[in-house]
């Protein structure tokens, strides 16, 4: 009884910021929204930060995340999205997105470098028909297993960078993982032409994504719908985190080559 009463009592209080917000959206009640919803940038921050922590450090992610959620403020409405903290939480985690795509840090030639081993995984797994060991990869491009085990680590980051742009955690529901529900929501999405193209891709990822293997399916909606880590996705199967790592790129190769088709 009491826990309800105190859940009815904060419910209260954001429900006034948001009166007073919408009645007057000056600074001050804009920032009263701020200092209230932090805690949802900040969360999102730290289960970002495990995967990205070598590429930004904390107060980078954190001061896009709030320019994330001064973005929701500014554009919620309650009568188009039912819930403020799935709204904020996409814009949030597409803006630290946005912000890590500009920053490049991809250099040139672990560009090449990933190419060559994205190539070699693809040539040694006809010939074997399996996919290499690291060794194996180490021995066919003339590498030490440490240069391959950082090359996969780089594209791992990288593609979960590229993918995540176009895919952003999902719906919050014990649906099955649907790929028009975690498509990012643009302004021009208001647009029809926009709302249309998002549908057609929408739509073809989730034929692509319906055809691939099920555990690679049950990474994607492990890591994106349900957020978790990849250290918890591999207790979850009982395998390694390497193994993680493998399953998503793998899956992530798969949707690119297949979506280079349309």
């Amino acid at each position: 009884m009491e826990g309800k009463l105190l859940t009815d009592t904060a419910g209260e209080k954001v429900k006034v910021l948001w009166d007073r917000y919408f009645q007057d959206p000056c600074v001050e009640n804009k920032n009263a929204l701020l200092v209230h919803y932090l805690y949802l940038v900040k969360a999102i921050v730290l289960r970002m930060m495990p995967v990205y922590k070598h590429q930004n450090d904390y107060d980078d992610l954190l001061s896009n995340g709030v320019i994330g959620l001064m973005d929701a403020i500014d554009k919620f409405d309650p009568q188009k999205n039912a819930k403020f903290e799935t709204y904020a939480s996409k814009r949030i985690r597409g803006e630290i997105l946005d912000y890590m795509r500009r920053q490049d840090w991809i250099s040139t030639t672990m560009r090449a470098k990933i190419k060559k081993v994205r190539d070699a995984v693809t040539e040694l797994t006809m010939k074997l028909e399996r996919e290499p060991h690291d060794q194996e990869l180490a021995d066919y491009l003339g590498f030490s297993v440490k240069q391959v085990r950082s090359t996969l680590k780089e594209e791992y980051i990288y593609n979960i960078i590229s993918f995540e742009s176009v895919i952003i955690a999902g719906t919050g529901t014990d649906e099955p993982f649907r790929v028009i529900d975690t498509i990012h929501d643009e302004n021009q999405d208001n647009l029809p032409e926009k709302r249309l193209e998002k549908q057609e891709l929408s739509e073809v990822l989730e034929e692509i994504i319906g055809q691939l293997p099920e555990q690679e399916k049950l990474v994607l909606d492990l890591y994106y719908r349900q957020e978790l880590l990849p250290k918890e996705i591999a207790e979850i199967l009982q395998v390694t985190k390497s193994r993680i790592s493998q399953i998503h790129t793998k899956a992530i190769n798969t949707i690119r080559k297949k979506l280079a088709k349309y």
